[in-house]
């Protein structure tokens, strides 16, 4: 039998924030002892460092069992270092749009071919992938705000109140590729405008793919504890005022990568990207 079938209706992840006893009753209330494949899974998809025996019932042999959860970015920050990255041709075509190409070889002007070409290489050695994560309960939701565990003024608009209204957690991440790439181009800009032209033009793409990296790493936690997710969704987009970021850099405790704030809310390296993900109940 798949041990998933043998899971509590409810979300464990959700029930575990109530607090051990609640974990084990729920686990109580649907096994008079629970089976060891069970465990097996508990283990090995929700990455389960013990369990813990929190009762004992002599004629069950068995009251309740909690778990702790390592590496779960609930109330701690996960950092991601050295986000492995691969450069599409076609998506750098995209961004210079070029949209019906595939590859280089199929750009028929050579000559800008090698341009982008050069530009691509150059990337590969100053792109430096990093990325930070947290998730935070949803305290209340009110007619202009998603109030969460830690904050009252992040997630302001009818937008965010839209995405989160029936999740119990958010995620809140920042990533980057690093200053390598945009110091680089700075300097070319003086004696080879073409090249910082076409290497911004790289590092504007792999901003975003550093973006969607971190959102794959993010979205087994949510899956596998029992949530949908919402849409990754950045301030400045619709009605999250970009005024919010610097509430997002607190939150996320970006600094630890290197992102920083300048007064008029943009980020250095300008490079990088934070956005929210909404943990959403699927019963």
């Amino acid at each position: 039998m798949d041990p998933r079938l043998l899971l509590p209706p409810s979300p464990l992840l959700e029930i575990a924030q109530k607090g051990p006893r609640a974990l084990g009753q729920s686990l109580r209330r649907n096994y008079n002892t629970p089976p060891q494949p069970l465990f097996d899974y508990l283990a090995l998809e929700f990455r389960v460092e013990k369990f813990w025996l929190i009762g004992y019932d002599a004629r069950l042999d068995f009251l309740g069992w909690a778990m702790v959860l390592t590496n779960s970015s609930l109330n701690k920050e996960i950092v991601v270092s050295n986000i492995p990255f691969a450069i599409s041709e076609k998506n750098v075509l995209r961004e210079l749009r070029i949209p019906l190409l595939k590859t280089l070889q199929e750009l028929p002007e050579r000559h800008l071919a090698e341009y982008i070409k050069k530009a691509i290489d150059t990337a590969y050695t100053l792109i430096e992938g990093k990325g930070i994560y947290r998730t935070f309960a949803v305290e209340k939701i009110i007619e202009d705000r998603a109030i969460v565990q830690g904050s009252d003024s992040l997630f302001i608009g009818k937008n965010m109140v839209k995405l989160l209204k029936n999740c119990p957690y958010v995620t809140v991440m920042a990533s980057t590729i690093g200053l390598g790439l945009e110091d680089k181009v700075e300097t070319l800009k003086a004696g080879s405008p073409s090249d910082a032209y076409y290497l911004e033009v790289v590092g504007g793409w792999m901003a975003d793919y550093m973006a969607e990296q971190l959102d794959k790493r993010i979205e087994p936690e949510i899956r596998k504890s029992g949530y949908g997710r919402t849409m990754r969704y950045s301030p400045g987009y619709g009605d999250w005022d970009l005024t919010c970021q610097g509430e997002m850099m607190r939150m996320t405790q970006a600094s630890r990568i290197g992102i920083s704030l300048t007064e008029s809310f943009i980020m250095i390296p300008r490079k990088s990207v934070t956005a929210a993900i909404g943990w959403e109940r699927t019963q």
